[in-house]
């Protein structure tokens, strides 16, 4: 029996998962550091004590506080968790600190010396939690810092989690974020009023880069200066993330809501974030960033300014689902050129200003890749300046352009090349005849869409459809939207309500917005998503997948997820020297939505010339008013190369599977065979998105004899 007793009660044990260590004890009025800290009678006085005295995997219960420090408490790498943990999902994985009852904080302040810092993570440190904080300044005392997670040195901390801490009163940062990685900030306010005045602060130090860390349901209200910061004065920081957080009413030089001025190899991600009344932007961003869900309103500058650090060359930043409204001139800026922007089902509203402004010339252009691609669908873009435009852009050669709200179906609208609000056939084939070498790039600047110093079929297609339907913007509206009292959730019926797209149809990625809205209402509440980063009323119930504070989960978007992927096949012909082969080609895998078709027929030189005193090639498919425009680009060696173009252009009639066309080649030398292959194959939609394709090769068989009409014919 005995026996079976310690089996049964080592299997239970292991049954059950771990656990911690141990409990640990400190009553910060009525404690002792004389004491063990092992239970609450054994109590330590101070936090400090407990940080040198604690066991790795403890659970330390602070109580009866306030709790002062003489000093800064250091929580170092003897209170590391051994193991795989990651102690922001599982506390049982973490060493914690924890402020008791949960009900109320316990506080935490300096001493009678003023301008200590509070809490220092340092020396590596991992698998660390604290629960249930508030920092506060004790009279005149203030900290300089109350907390730091990560110190300048060669270790990195990691795997830290801030649960419920709130912070004022503060000489210079409230929360400070040094080289460390895979930090979750969750809860809690941050007020600071020193002379640095950020909420919260994150940047790299000289040894580490701040890694993946995240903010979500966090507040930074009332700071000196920005609430938000990625600060540029350390290398780098990556991998950043804003979940349901808020910056309001920050003040002074630099009052922004969210400010990234840090350099960063990923970008930076507002899901569900708000900025009010700061007086500063919103948000500012210098490098790349995404926007989903996001409520920028009442701010004294922009409500979303884009810029570009000086370290970089070209960053890309994605609003979907957003509410910009209320803030100063424009709404929306990007006020460097090399940012590639793209803004969908969004709202911006605000009386007597600029509702956009971007430039998209770039010093390089049109060294490939080296311009902007400017995008923007399905918007309200509601208001005006004084002179009455909405948007306001720099073309590609600098030029300042500007659109009223009657212009702004076509503003800036891909092959408008002399800008007078028109797309028209004429400057369609002069896409055409870029994209196939005919012409030069500057005959059409506004050809170029994404900004890669060509004009490729897509553009073509997207032109195409801005010619037929007079919009360049799909449906975005202009009319003046009216909100609920909260003056975040839209009026039944008013612009932008059931007038959005599916977010994961704009050809980026989606985080939150396809399935839920900022805040935690079910995307689309009725029939069709509203536009903006509410959904609904206000009135309905939230959605606890939504509610769910879990890590936000992305799908790719865009065209894409057709699954279709078409295949051209290039086929087969047997000729004989000083005749033409005519070779048949074939478009399959494609669910009939095909506008356009662009590819390069590469051959040998030596063997097959291409000659237009004939068809070139010509469509074997009923495309009643479309056109396949042929070009033979400059031999390179051996190489021949034959662009081909098939798009309508003046009906935008789509094709699907089957024979697509055939191209003829004269043939000039011998040899048993010739190879034809594909190059650069780019098959588009009417909405001017490219469908994955692939290509097979031809042959051409030469034969010594021809006996059409029965003569012997030797090849020369």
């Amino acid at each position: 029996m005995r026996t079976f007793l310690c089996v049964f009660i080592f299997v239970l044990c292991f049954l059950s998962g771990p656990a911690h260590s141990a409990d640990k004890y400190v009553n910060c009025s009525g404690g002792n550091d004389d004491n063990d800290g092992s239970t609450a009678g054994e109590a330590w006085k101070t936090i400090g004590k407990a940080a040198e005295e604690a066991d790795p995997g403890d659970l330390v219960h602070i109580t009866n506080g306030p709790c002062t420090l003489g000093s800064p408490v250091a929580f170092d790498s003897r209170l590391t968790l051994s193991g795989t943990n990651n102690c922001r999902s599982t506390e049982s994985e973490c060493t914690v600190f924890r402020g008791e009852p949960s009900t109320s904080p316990i506080v935490v302040r300096p001493g009678s010396t003023s301008g200590i810092d509070g809490f220092r993570i340092r020396d590596g440190v991992a698998h660390l939690k604290f629960d249930n904080f508030s920092f506060q300044a004790n009279g005149t005392s203030v900290f300089n810092e109350p907390v730091i997670i990560g110190v300048l040195d060669t270790k990195q901390e990691s795997d830290i989690f801030f649960r419920g801490v709130s912070i004022s009163g503060a000489h210079k940062y409230g929360l400070k974020i040094r080289g460390a990685k895979d930090v979750l900030i969750q809860g809690g306010t941050v007020s600071v009023t020193g002379t640095y005045g950020n909420g919260y602060r994150i940047e790299g130090n000289s040894n580490e880069v701040a890694d993946n860390i995240v903010f979500r349901g966090t507040t930074a209200s009332g700071n000196a200066r920005a609430g938000y910061l990625i600060s540029g004065n350390y290398p780098e920081a990556t991998n950043i993330v804003y979940d349901r957080t808020v910056s309001q009413n920050n003040t002074g030089t630099n009052g922004h809501g969210y400010e990234v001025t840090g350099s960063t190899s990923a970008t930076v991600k507002f899901f569900d974030a708000i900025a009010s009344g700061n007086s500063g932007a919103g948000f500012v961003s210098g490098v790349s960033a995404r926007f989903e869900n996001v409520y920028s309103s009442g701010n004294s500058a922009e409500g979303i300014r884009l810029k570009l650090r000086s370290s970089l060359t070209h960053s890309t930043a994605t609003l979907l689902n957003t509410t910009v409204k209320g803030n100063g001139d424009p709404q929306v800026s990007q006020t460097a050129p090399g940012i590639d922007l793209k803004v969908y089902n969004s709202l911006i509203t605000a009386s007597s200003k600029r509702q956009m402004s971007y430039s998209k010339k770039y010093p390089a252009y049109p060294t490939p890749g080296s311009g902007a691609f400017v995008d923007w669908k399905r918007n309200v873009t509601n208001g005006s300046n004084g002179s009455g435009y909405v948007v306001t852009f720099k073309d590609r050669t600098g030029t300042q352009r500007n659109c009223t709200s009657t212009q702004i179906h076509t503003c800036d609208a891909t092959g408008d090349c002399d800008f007078d609000h028109e797309v028209t056939i004429d400057e369609l084939l002069t896409m055409v005849g870029i994209a196939n070498e005919e012409e030069p790039l500057s005959s059409c600047y506004q050809g170029d869409r994404n900004g890669d110093g060509a004009v490729s079929v897509e553009e073509i297609t997207t032109a195409t459809g801005i010619a037929l339907n007079d919009d360049a913007h799909d449906s975005t509206s202009t009319s003046s939207p009216s909100f609920q009292s909260d003056q975040k959730h839209l009026s039944s019926g008013t612009t932008g309500w059931n007038s959005g797209g599916t977010p994961n149809s704009f050809g980026v990625p989606v985080c939150r917005a396809n399935g839920c809205d900022a805040d935690s209402h079910a995307r689309p509440d009725s029939t069709s998503y509203d536009i903006g980063a509410y959904e609904g009323t206000g009135s309905q119930s939230t959605d606890s997948t939504c509610a769910n504070l879990g890590p936000a989960t992305c799908i790719a978007g865009g065209s894409r997820l057709l699954k279709q992927v078409a295949s051209l096949d290039l086929g087969s012909s047997s000729q004989c020297y000083g005749r033409e082969a005519e070779v048949p080609i074939e478009l399959n895998g494609t669910a009939g939505d095909v506008a356009g078709l662009q590819l390069d027929i590469l051959y040998d030189a030596n063997l097959l010339a291409v000659t237009d005193d004939k068809p070139v090639c010509w469509l074997d498919i009923p495309l009643y008013h479309g056109e396949v425009y042929p070009n033979v680009l400059p031999t390179i060696g051996s190489q021949g190369r034959l662009r081909v173009i098939v798009v309508d252009i003046e009906k935008g009639q789509t094709f699907g599977n089957g024979p697509l066309m055939t191209c003829r080649f004269s043939v000039i030398g011998n040899s048993a065979e010739t190879a034809l292959s594909v190059e650069g194959l780019r098959v588009a939609t009417e909405q001017g998105t490219l469908i994955d394709a692939t290509s097979s090769s031809g042959i051409i068989q030469i034969r010594d004899v021809c006996s059409a009409d029965g003569a012997r014919e030797q090849v020369q």
